[in-house]
Formats: C-alpha cells, structure tokens, sequence
C-alpha cells in the first residue's frame, strides 16, 4: 500500500484551515453588513439618539469599508495576504466585543468603525489568498463558496438580528460574532503554521514600500464617492452636500493620479490600466452589482405599492432571490472551473438580460409565486456572473500583486453598489413624478426597470466582447503565483 506524500497531506491540510478561516471571516463581515440594520430602532432608543445618528452605525461601517480596501490588498502583497486576513479578523473581533460592550452612543460607534477597518482588510485580501493557497483547478469553486457563505450571512442577518434583539438583547447581535472569529483564527494560524517560511525584507523595510500620500487619496476618493451617491438618493441632486462630495472625490481622483505616476512604490499601478481585460471585467462587475442593486431596490417598492402587499409578504418574496443566489453561487464557481470563466460569464450575462428583458412584460399585479420566481430566476442569473468575473479578475494579477487585485474586486462591488442605489432609486423617483398611489408605484418601477435591462444588456456585450477578444482557452496566467 502506497504512503501519502506527508508534504502533500501538509498542504492539504493548510489549504483546508485556509478555506475554512476565509468562510468564517467572510461569514462575519456579510452578517454585519446586514445584522445591525434590523436593530437600528432599538439602538436609537437605547442611546437615545435621532434616527439620522443612528443611521451612521450602518454608514461608518460601509464608508470604511470601501475606503480603505486599496491601502490593505497593497499590505497584503508587502506582507502576506493571509496574515492580512488573519488581522482582519482579530480587528473585527475586537469591534464586535467592542459593540457588545458600549455604554455611550460614541462608544458603539467606534466599535463600528473598528469593524469596517477589519472588515476592509478580510474584503481586500481574501482573493490573494485564495490566489497564493488554493490549487488553480479549485479557484472558481473556492471563490463561489466562500461568496456563497458570505452570501448566507447577509441573508440571516436580519431575522437573526431581529430574533436575538426581541428574546435575548441587542448585545447578542455582536457577541455572536466572537465565536465564529476565535475560530476562525484558530483556522488561520493552523494555516500560517504549514506556510513555508520564506526569506523577507525586515520590517521597516516592507513598510517603505507603503505608499502613503497614494492610501490617503484613495481613502478620500472611495469614502466621499459612496457617501455622495449615497446622498443622492436621500436628497437628490440638487444637495449642496452632494457636489461637495464629489468635488472632493473629483479633487483626490486627480491627484491620486498624479501620486501613482510619480510614486516609487505605488498603491496601484497605474500600468494594470493599460490592460484592456482588466478594464473590460472591472466594467462587467460595476454593471453586474448595478443591476444586483436596482432589483433589491425597486421591487421593494413595487411589491408593497403596486402589488400590495405588506412587509413582511414582500420580506420573504425578496428571499427567494437570496436563497436561489445562496444556492448557485457554489455550482456557478464548479461550472467556472470546469468550462472557463469567459464561457460562464457569458452564457449567465446572456440569461440575465433575457429575464430582466422579460420582467418588462410581467402584469400590473402579478401573483407572489411568479414574482418569487422571477427574482429567483434573477439570483440564478446573477451567481455564475459573480463567481466567474470574480475569478477572472483575480487571475488576471501579476506576481506581487494578488492583493491589489483583490482589492479592485470587492472595491468595484462597493462602486457598482453605490452607483446602482444612486441610479435605480432616482430613476424611481423620476418614474413616479406627477403621479399618486398605485400608479406612481408602477411608473417609477416600470422606468427602473429598463434602467436594469439597459445595464444587464451593456453587461452582456462586454462579457460576449471579453469572450471573442480573449478566446475561449481556460486562462493559465496565475500558474506562477501558486508556488
């Protein structure tokens, strides 16, 4: 009987802590983007703050999540992505005991910026590290599990928070987060203890290479940017607020430019730009979470002011979008390892448009069960397109630089999101203008809803386009990055 290689089994093991880690790490920053939204009510009344304070709990945690992805996925490169991600999770630790443990309104919210920090490092270096630890022929279904996972705990999120709130109390919606976390570092480290030790710069040398004057302009370009589309949808264009934020985004976009080109060390090179596959997938994922955002956004609406429905009817139909992306996401990231991203891509951007081209023909009240089936049909859709650009992307990321990949993925899932909620909710309000009751319900639907079919078919141009421009042979670029 044949031994087993013991290096082998060595590897196997680390990339299995490696997996689980991920899913744990991603598992907590999905339910807190998520858990706190349904306790905000009872967190005002708690802290006795207004309903535009507390809103901040859930704006601090996005706003520092987006902006500081591009400074940790450059840490990840300089320092290791999976050590990154493992600091990741013990910050996020430490903001969730944090939360747990508030007694003022200023407490918890640092306990959330705290959070966002470590949600940014486990957003920005998950991707590397399944670049650098996951075999090649496993990345499309590593990346669609752990998606899938951190899919589930945005799903949960709510009623878990809901539940924990009304029978235990709101400190359980953060303490519940210790656990997972402790686990997950105990996951991480029996990872990290299989990684060969490889020669490294000192300390203070790696950090040289850390462009500052670069993270600071990202951090205000991707912080005013969200907050100002964010704002549009509140308080429409005409917001003193909002071309403040955007001339501030517009101001640092400009000199983050003129960094990068001078910088020895740049945050991100500027050169990856230069590559048209990478403009062309970075276009496809902001179309994608576009249309992700306009469906959460306009059927909302529409179910309970057009179809009349009450909340709680319209809470589960939106599950079964959830629930179908939840359960495609992992067969979308086989389906990508087994017959190429480009194919999935297209074939999914193909059906997308097709479905959001045949919502336009849905009746002026059509029954629950079709409309679960239609927004189910959509998450169907949309989970090969999020795993296949998703790897993609990542595959696309030269030696050193898995990390600055990493980073451009999930920070393109915050700008896509950001300019669909911007998007679709003042196409809604145009839509509805003039009219009254059912009939602005319906309007404001009916105009978003071609906003979602023009984005879905713009998505599937440039994915047949990718498709035709780089071939259909599986791509093998990452092969020297798995060593």
């Amino acid at each position: 009987m044949a031994r087993k290689d013991p290096t082998a089994a060595a590897m196997a093991s680390s990339q299995l802590a490696a997996v689980c880690g991920l899913m744990l790490g991603m598992l907590v920053c999905g339910l807190d983007a998520s858990i706190v939204n349904i306790i905000l009510p009872t967190l005002q009344t708690v802290f006795k703050v207004n309903v535009s304070q507390s809103m901040m709990l859930a704006t601090i945690y996005l706003t520092m999540l987006a902006s500081l992805q591009m400074l940790f996925g450059r840490c990840a490169d300089i320092f290791s992505a999976s050590k990154v991600f493992l600091l990741g999770v013990i910050v996020f630790l430490i903001g969730s005991v944090g939360c747990a443990l508030s007694f003022s309104f200023a407490h918890i919210l640092t306990g959330r910026m705290v959070q966002g920090i470590g949600g940014a490092m486990l957003a920005s270096s998950f991707g590397a590290v399944i670049l650098k630890h996951v075999a090649r022929e496993k990345t499309g279904s590593t990346i669609g599990i752990v998606l899938m996972i951190m899919s589930v705990g945005t799903i949960v999120g709510p009623p878990l928070g809901g539940y924990l709130a009304e029978h235990f109390s709101w400190h359980w919606a953060f303490l519940i987060n210790v656990p997972l976390c402790l686990i997950g570092i105990g996951a991480l480290l029996v990872h990290l203890r299989a990684v060969p030790a490889r020669e490294r710069k000192p300390f203070r040398s790696r950090l040289s290479l850390i462009d500052i004057k670069g993270g600071v302009l990202s951090i205000l370009m991707f912080s005013s940017f969200p907050i100002a589309l964010a704002t549009v949808a509140d308080s429409g264009w005409r917001s003193p607020q909002v071309w403040g934020l955007l001339l501030l985004f517009s101001i640092s976009l400009v000199l983050f430019v003129m960094v990068e080109k001078r910088a020895e060390h740049p945050l991100v090179p500027l050169s990856l730009f230069g590559d048209q596959g990478v403009n062309i997938l970075l276009a496809i994922k902001l179309f994608l979470l576009m249309v992700v955002n306009g469906v959460m956004i306009v059927f909302p609406f529409f179910l309970t002011r057009s179809v009349g429905m009450t909340a709680s009817q319209a809470g589960v139909t939106m599950l079964a979008n959830a629930i179908a992306m939840a359960i495609a996401t992992p067969l979308g990231g086989k389906l990508t390892d087994l017959y190429g991203g480009k194919t999935i891509q297209a074939i999914a951007s193909g059906c997308l448009a097709l479905i959001a081209a045949g919502t336009l023909m849905l009746p002026a009240s059509p029954g629950q069960m079709t409309l679960a089936l239609v927004l189910a049909l959509f998450g169907i859709a949309v989970a090969p397109l999020m795993v296949s650009s998703t790897t993609l992307l990542l595959e696309r990321a030269p030696k050193g630089q898995e990390g600055v990949f990493s980073a451009l993925n999930s920070l393109s899932v915050s700008v896509g999101g950001s300019l669909g909620l911007s998007l679709f909710a003042s196409l809604y309000m145009f839509g509805s203008t003039g009219k009254s009751g059912v009939a602005a319900a319906q309007g404001g639907f009916s105009l978003a809803l071609v906003g979602v079919v023009v984005c879905a078919v713009l998505l599937m141009a440039f994915a047949v386009f990718f498709m035709k421009r780089e071939g259909r042979a599986p791509s093998s670029v990452t092969e020297h990055v798995r060593s």
